[in-house]
């Protein structure tokens, strides 16, 4: 589960996410070169929160144990352009 919570004034709109494993050296490898998209995007409303359910072993199977991060795609009201929002979290 992961809560997305927005504290700026503008909506956001989450879609697509990728796994990323942290190796020697502190840097992130991508498990997938492709981000994961599920043909389902949430939008975050100013002052909103919103949990969903990522069930990532659909996407690349059993993660062996690691350092691990997802990374979300999001956009804001009014851009074009992706911007990334990562999670970090421990197998």
């Amino acid at each position: 589960k992961v809560t997305f919570t927005n504290g700026r004034d503008v909506s956001y709109n989450f879609f697509g996410y990728k796994i990323e494993k942290k190796i020697a050296g502190g840097s992130w490898e991508p498990i997938n070169d492709e981000y994961y998209e599920d043909e389902s995007s949430w939008k975050v409303s100013p002052g909103c929160s919103t949990e969903i359910k990522l069930n990532w072993k659909d996407y690349c199977g059993d993660l062996p144990k690691g350092k691990y991060r997802l990374v979300y795609q999001y956009l804001c009201d009014g851009k074009d352009k992706a911007l990334l929002l990562s999670s970090e979290f421990t197998v």
